[in-house]
């Protein structure tokens, strides 16, 4: 397989991954308040946290996608190194896995009532503090560069 099939693999992968977790999380805010479980300050404060643990990686990730979805599928294969795209992928992935599952973990505590929400927005902070680095740097090797060689 190509690394630029690889590289293409990957991305989808990351792409599921975020968009799932978010769903996942989004889905049990919106139940839980619905329930009437968590009060309309709690909610905006968990919706303002979603928003920025999820925002900046799947605006990007989208972003990516909607550039390139009409631009010719020919690629120029020196404009990403791709050498190390299966041990790239392997980290992003990782990441991805470790912040988008502690994000859902924290919110279906909450579903099942054995937390709260003030300890589910410490935790995402810690998710923050922690991974923030690891999980940018990891998607931006597939979804910063420009596939196509142009700026």
């Amino acid at each position: 397989m190509s690394q630029l099939k690889i590289m293409f693999n990957i991305r989808v992968v990351l792409m599921i991954i975020w968009l799932v977790g978010l769903v996942i999380s989004l889905s049990v805010l919106f139940y839980i308040h619905a329930k009437n479980w968590i009060g309309a300050e709690n909610f905006k404060m968990m919706i303002k946290q979603l928003n920025t643990l999820y925002a900046p990686f799947i605006g990007s990730i989208l972003g990516f996608h909607w550039l390139h979805r009409s631009k010719p599928s020919v690629v120029n294969e020196h404009a990403v190194d791709t050498s190390n795209a299966k041990l790239a992928g392997a980290i992003a992935v990782v990441f991805s896995l470790l912040w988008n599952g502690g994000v859902a973990a924290a919110m279906l505590i909450l579903l099942f009532e054995n937390g709260t929400v003030e300890g589910a927005l410490e935790f995402f902070s810690t998710i923050q503090t922690v991974f923030l680095g690891a999980a940018g740097a990891a998607l931006g090797y597939f979804f910063g560069a420009d596939v196509n060689g142009r700026e």
